[in-house]
């Protein structure tokens, strides 16, 4: 294998951890939460959607300004793209149009342009560019 060869396989396996990554919503009381969003407020801890289970943290590992389900989360505040439950402001690459970034807002996800910049220096277009090149 040469070079070439290495930097498409280790891009292949990035993007498959990132894939795998992406799909982290839990099911609460019958409707599906996106990551990151608190359940209960239990004093110093926390209850809330870690990794597709619902799990306890303290506060003071958890960033402020958490979601919480019912007020932060829900219908018209959620984004549900390609079966995963988005929070409010969480940014989405898309695997297979990564020059583009989506952004749940408002219960919708809104398509952003990478810069150029962005998309030039991510090692997909390098890989893809190196492909191109004989």
């Amino acid at each position: 294998m040469n070079l070439r060869s290495y930097t498409v396989l280790s891009s292949i396996f990035i993007l498959g951890l990132m894939y795998t990554e992406v799909q982290s919503d839990c099911t609460f009381e019958g409707q599906k939460i996106c990551s990151g969003a608190v359940t209960k407020d239990i004093g110093k801890a926390v209850q809330l959607c870690k990794d597709t289970r619902i799990t306890f943290a303290l506060k003071s590992k958890i960033k402020p300004g958490y979601p919480v389900v019912g007020v932060d989360t829900g219908p018209g505040k959620d984004c549900v793209w390609q079966g995963t439950t988005y929070c409010e402001g969480d940014v989405v690459i898309d695997l297979y149009r990564w020059w583009f970034e989506s952004k749940c807002s408002g219960g919708r996800m809104r398509v952003k342009s990478r810069s150029l910049s962005e998309v030039i220096n991510d090692p997909r277009y390098i890989a893809l560019q190196a492909e191109k090149s004989p």
